[in-house]
């Protein structure tokens, strides 16, 4: 799977030659160009080391990211959080205090909205800004990094994204946390059989903008995922330092 997909106009030179591009891929009849981050030219780089980075969608939001915080904090492993622009607003001491713990903070959109890649490059821009300066208002930075909703993307966004100066950072280990249904050891399960030598895994403090979503499930879950990446010999960085780089635009 892509770790990163088309950033701004030069990818390659941004993480030091690990990025090449790979053709076009054609998904829902729509045809686009995507360019991968390699695996193995980053496990070389980072070798004898396997490195793990965890990061967080749909926060903040409210105890539940308190608590994660917490944990992260007892177990001092650094994060990266994707933010909505509208929890955000409604939380600023989380996102203060993420950033004071020594995480990133980055753009996953204002809203979540399920059709964010098929709006009209106007439209776009406008809701990656809002979530952009509501985020740089809290911080003092404007992010580097977006996340699309849902992993939704099309060849607008990628255009638009890579105009406003961000690069888009997916996955390569999702143990769909976001499932009520999902107990904690099926989340730790997930997550130790989709590791990677370099793993990006996608973990969730909120579920897009719902109120009151339980979020027990990563709670519980996340203090065996970092003691038992740990105990395969992971080192946790965080998702800048994993890819290279630069977190905030300003």
């Amino acid at each position: 799977m892509a770790w990163l997909i088309a950033s701004r106009s030069c990818v390659t030179s941004s993480v030091s030659g690990r990025a090449r591009q790979l053709g076009s891929l054609t998904a829902k009849g729509v045809l686009f160009t995507l360019v991968f981050v390699l695996a193995p030219a980053l496990a070389q780089a980072a070798a004898p080391q396997k490195l793990a980075a965890l990061t967080f969608d749909d926060g903040p939001y409210g105890q539940p990211t308190n608590q994660i915080l917490t944990i992260l904090k007892a177990k001092q492993v650094p994060a990266a959080f994707f933010l909505i622009g509208n929890n955000a607003h409604q939380h600023p001491a989380l996102v203060a205090r993420e950033l004071a713990e020594g995480h990133i903070v980055e753009n996953h959109s204002l809203d979540h909205a399920k059709n964010l890649s098929s709006l009209t490059p106007a439209a776009l821009t406008k809701n990656i800004q809002s979530a952009e300066q509501i985020i740089a208002d809290i911080t003092g930075h404007k992010p580097a990094l977006f996340r699309p909703p849902y992993g939704y993307t099309s060849p607008k966004m990628l255009a638009t994204l890579r105009k406003l100066g961000y690069t888009i950072v997916m996955w390569n280990d999702a143990p769909r946390d976001y499932q009520q249904t999902a107990t904690p050891d099926q989340i730790v399960s997930q997550v130790m059989g989709e590791l990677k030598p370099t793993a990006i895994i996608d973990l969730h403090d909120g579920r897009d903008v719902k109120i009151n979503y339980p979020r027990q499930n990563i709670i519980a879950a996340l203090p065996k995922i970092i003691d038992g990446l740990r105990a395969r010999g992971y080192t946790l960085v965080r998702l800048d330092k994993l890819l290279k780089l630069k977190p905030y635009l300003s």
